[in-house]
């Protein structure tokens, strides 16, 4: 895990947790969930072994020849008993945590079974309802001490087991104002929570080991109001049970060790149906998991689907669940089932969807067997679609395998938004000559996008891989802390770097490979390294050792580090890719289009027809369009001196603008922006309201316009948004409109 030491800034986010000296193996949440207080409250029981030989300022260093070994592997060497009176009742647990509240903390005596479940790092019970975890969790337990810091909870004059296990139970809860939680309205205006996707990953959630090198089993109680539903990562369909007070208790858990930063919740009172999926078992049989697994064999620990068919289920306020399960039902499943092809078997054994309230402040995000979509995603002709391929692709590249270092980013989003366009491609049913021409279209969007931000965008924030391969520097002697870089910095969240970057990197080794080879690789890179995380090093390596044309091409890894991953700015290899086709006959159209609207600007100079009557009869003819070719024309028109109002009428009459899918719509009300076209305000403060996760820096453009109106307009929008917006669009837009 690459990190800076202590002198981080604010913009850093603190790796608080002594994994050096604890380990987290499994962990219980027993959470009660009340609308009203907008709290979750109750325990969470943590299952930790300690590791002795380490060196750790919170406790002593043991030696090697106080330890006892049953053979020459060290994971098997125990305490002796002089070690363990070393440091009886002198342990310390620092876990990652932020704005919860601790009212006490104990700790439990694990049974022998359990111990060794710990110990051996067995499944057995992982997922059992009544299993020796959750035995343990209720068990009672010998109080402890416990001190709170801004990021940590530190839990001290802990005993280990003589095997050097040690259990945990907090009794907590969450605050209203938790960055990890969200707690508003639904589109029906019923109350729900979920999490947020927040910078602080679930922090304000739970207590934990929270760090990318840290993978651990869980198991879940969730009780709430008999009418609300829970969804939440986890292998299969929750338990549901109802007590006698009228509240409902479901549980979840899974027994594939994850990130604690990948776990996601919603509570709610949203409408189900089924969504029938596709199999990812690409035989007749059903087989079990670990035989699926040809890298690790019995000890492959992921849990790929062994349904014939996956399950999936819709949820949404009833108000949005027809568009919902129009725009979806027959997408998800022709998605998964062309992912299936390429990446091979489905890494979990469902799939649960959620269309999120719109303040959710992304247009998409999965988690293990949990995916949110937002609202704008539902354009009813499923224009938007390749973004839900874009977050199926995350089980994949996210969960399935992770980065190393969070830093590295474009192993995630990168590599996601490669595959998106393609797997929307294959959806939509495109024929050859159609898809090439959509899939360069696309491509020309993501370039223009890319160099827009490259141009307006710190250099620090433009890096792939910002430290460069180094490894994780030690903890500081005086705090012990070790920092992600830019790890809480607000505008990394609205940035799209890593996503383009990496995309134009893939692109451009498929330009070498030929897409066949490349997507072979991509299939090749998740059976050698699912369940695992991984480097940028670690890609390349195998890449190079697989793809011999790299090496025919004079293509070394240093150089793609040096281009692509290590500098700031556009890489130069990119002005080598063929982004668009001479031929493409979309962006013949596009640009037709565009020279017949630059001679009737000419035609209607802006100083003369400002002072005229807008009329829509300028003589232009337009063209049919697709939503993608809509898109490129308005953005091409952002790079134009000016666009007469007559223009901007009929370009608003003819394509529909104002209620057009939301990326045509964002580029829209740019224009208006720009234009100050006040007459379309109304579409501005419509697209600010309804589509908050692509409207943060609409914001900063309409105070940069220097239009009075456009600022009232902005302010009112956030004044009446504020309330339900998360803690980084809030200081973000806050910053745009006020400066500080």
């Amino acid at each position: 895990m690459s990190t800076t030491t202590a002198d981080s800034t604010e913009m850093d986010l603190p790796l608080s947790a002594n994994i050096g000296l604890v380990k987290l193996n499994h962990f219980l949440l027993d959470l009660e969930c009340n609308m009203e207080s907008r709290k979750l409250f109750g325990t969470i029981t943590l299952f930790c072994s300690f590791n002795y030989l380490s060196n750790h300022r919170s406790c002593e260093p043991i030696e090697a020849s106080n330890l006892q070994s049953t053979g020459n592997d060290l994971t098997s060497l125990e305490p002796s008993r002089q070690a363990l009176s070393s440091i009886h009742g002198n342990l310390v647990i620092t876990l990652d945590s932020f704005g919860i509240s601790i009212s006490s903390v104990e700790e439990v005596s694990p049974s022998l079974e359990l111990e060794n479940q710990m110990r051996t790092g067995s499944r057995t019970s992982a997922g059992e309802e009544d299993g020796a975890f959750v035995q343990c969790s209720r068990v009672p337990g010998r109080e402890v001490q416990f001190e709170m810091a801004k990021h940590c909870v530190r839990i001290t004059g802990l005993s280990p087991t003589q095997r050097g296990m040690c259990v945990v139970r907090i009794h907590y809860s969450t605050l209203p104002e938790g960055p990890s939680l969200k707690w508003t309205l639904d589109q029906d205006g019923n109350p729900c929570v979920f999490t947020i996707g927040h910078w602080l990953n679930n922090r304000s959630w739970f207590p934990s080991q929270d760090a990318p090198s840290v993978l651990t089993m869980w198991q879940a109680r969730i009780t709430v109001p008999a009418n609300c539903t829970v969804l939440m990562s986890g292998d299969r369909k929750p338990a549901v049970s109802v007590h006698s007070q009228g509240k409902s208790i479901f549980y979840f858990y899974t027994t594939m060790p994850m990130p604690t930063s990948t776990l996601a919740l919603a509570v709610g009172c949203w409408k189900e149906v089924t969504i029938t999926g596709e199999s990812s078992i690409m035989c007749s049989e059903q087989t079990s998991s670990q035989y699926l697994c040809t890298i690790h064999g019995e000890d492959c620990q992921t849990n790929f689907s062994n349904e014939q068919v996956l399950p999936c289920r819709l949820f949404a306020p009833s108000c949005v669940l027809s568009a919902a399960l129009s725009e979806l039902e027959h997408y998800v499943p022709s998605c998964m089932k062309q992912v299936y092809q390429i990446l091979g078997y489905h890494p979990f054994q469902r799939l649960d969807i959620l269309i999120v309230p719109p303040c959710f402040d992304s247009l998409g995000m999965m988690s293990p067997s949990l995916l949110f979509l937002a609202q704008s995603l539902l354009a009813g002709d499923q224009s938007m679609c390749a973004r839900v391929a874009h977050e199926i692709c995350h089980s994949w590249f996210g969960l399935l395998i992770g980065p190393k270092d969070w830093t590295e980013e474009w192993l995630t989003e990168g590599f996601c938004t490669y595959l998106e366009d393609i797997l929307h491609a294959h959806v939509m049913g495109w024929q050859k000559d159609v898809m090439s021409d959509h899939l360069s279209l696309r491509c020309l969007l993501k370039e223009r996008t890319l160099r827009a931000e490259v141009e307006n965008t710190e250099e620090s924030l433009q890096t792939l891989r910002p430290n460069k391969g180094e490894e994780a520097l030690p903890p500081d002697d005086t705090t012990g802390i070790q920092y992600v870089k830019n790890g809480m910095n607000p505008n990394k969240a609205f940035m799209q770097v890593h996503y383009l970057k990496g995309f134009f990197l893939l692109r451009f080794l498929e330009s070498v490979v030929g897409v066949d080879g490349f997507l072979e690789f991509l299939k090749e890179y998740v059976t050698q390294f699912h369940g695992q995380l991984v480097s940028s090093q670690d890609f390349f390596d195998l890449l190079f050792s697989l793809c011999l044309d790299l090496r025919q091409q004079d293509l070394t890894k240093e150089q793609l580090f040096e281009d692509w991953l290590d500098c700031a700015g556009m890489p130069k290899s990119l002005d080598n890719l063929n982004i668009t086709e001479k031929n493409n006959i979309l962006l013949q159209e596009v640009n037709a289009q565009v020279v017949e609207i630059r001679a009737s600007c000419r035609q209607s100079p802006r100083r003369v027809h400002k002072k005229r009557k807008c009329s829509t009869d300028d003589g232009l003819h337009f063209r049919k369009f697709d939503p993608d070719q809509v898109v490129l024309l308005l953005d091409v028109l952002l790079d134009e001196d000016a666009v007469p109002n007559s223009v901007l009428e009929a370009l608003r009459i003819h394509y529909s603008l104002q209620t057009a899918n939301a990326e045509v719509r964002h580029r829209w009300c740019e224009l208006v922006v720009r234009e100050k076209a006040l007459k379309y305000y109304d579409d501005v403060r419509s697209f600010l309201v309804k589509d908050q996760a692509m409207g943060v820096y609409l914001y900063g453009e309409m105070v940069i316009s220097g239009c009075a109106k456009q600022k009232h307009i902005a302010v009112e929008c956030f004044q009446l948004l504020r309330q339900d917006m998360p803690e980084g669009v809030i200081k973000t837009v806050h910053c745009m409109l006020y400066g500080d």
